[in-house]
């Protein structure tokens, strides 16, 4: 990704330009007034460039950016064929293309004058989304699953011996389950950022799953 000389030095703007890439234009209450002083900031309006990666490594200025989360992943799935020129609203457009044409010719020609991707990239992460919490479910229930095949074998007809060792596997298993059980749940937490009823899914998920674990933490006490 690029972007003219005359906003390297504005990260907000640049933050804003990557949102409108990837189809986001919400903003932050605290940051809203700033943003609306960007749009208007007729030096500060330029574009992104997003270009196929190509071998050759680049020798010029670097600006690191931390961005959240859904943009992260939406630009993840971004897949540039050539070059894509974005710019915050669809008015700017005509005036960045000019801009970026004069320095760019003749080496780059526009053959599509504008496109948008803002439903591709939302409904590719809105079925992620999904597909993630699908998996956190088949994760639990594979848990359950496991402590439920496991557990009556070590309260089987065994003498002592067997009867401990095997009860040692299946508490060192059951903790392993548990401890990957919660580190999805915690990156899962990063990823659903969206509607209300997701995330209240997920935290009532999450109460459950902390449930199983707190009843069989208090059975091998």
């Amino acid at each position: 990704m690029f972007i003219p000389e005359k906003v390297k030095n504005n990260k907000q703007q640049i933050l804003l330009l990557m949102n409108a890439t990837c189809g986001r234009d919400e903003l932050s209450s605290t940051r809203s007034n700033e943003h609306r002083q960007l749009r208007t900031d007729g030096d500060s309006v330029g574009y992104l460039l997003l270009v196929r990666k190509e071998r050759e490594q680049w020798m010029g200025d670097v600006i690191d950016l931390e961005a959240d989360t859904d943009t992260t992943i939406a630009l993840s799935h971004i897949t540039v064929e050539s070059l894509y020129l974005v710019v915050v609203n669809s008015l700017q457009l005509a005036e960045q293309c000019r801009e970026f044409m004069d320095v760019a010719t003749p080496m780059v020609d526009l053959f599509s004058p504008q496109m948008s991707c803002h439903q591709i990239i939302s409904d590719s992460l809105t079925d992620l989304k999904k597909e993630a919490m699908d998996l956190r479910q088949a994760i639990v229930m594979e848990i359950e699953s496991i402590g439920d095949n496991l557990y009556p074998h070590v309260h089987s007809d065994l003498d002592a011996a067997d009867r401990a060792s095997l009860h040692e596997q299946y508490v060192k298993t059951m903790q392993k389950c548990f401890n990957f059980g919660f580190e999805y749940h915690k990156e899962l937490t990063r990823l659903v950022t969206g509607p209300a009823q997701q995330r209240e899914e997920l935290s009532k998920g999450l109460v459950t799953f902390a449930q199983h674990w707190m009843h069989f933490v208090i059975g091998e006490e």
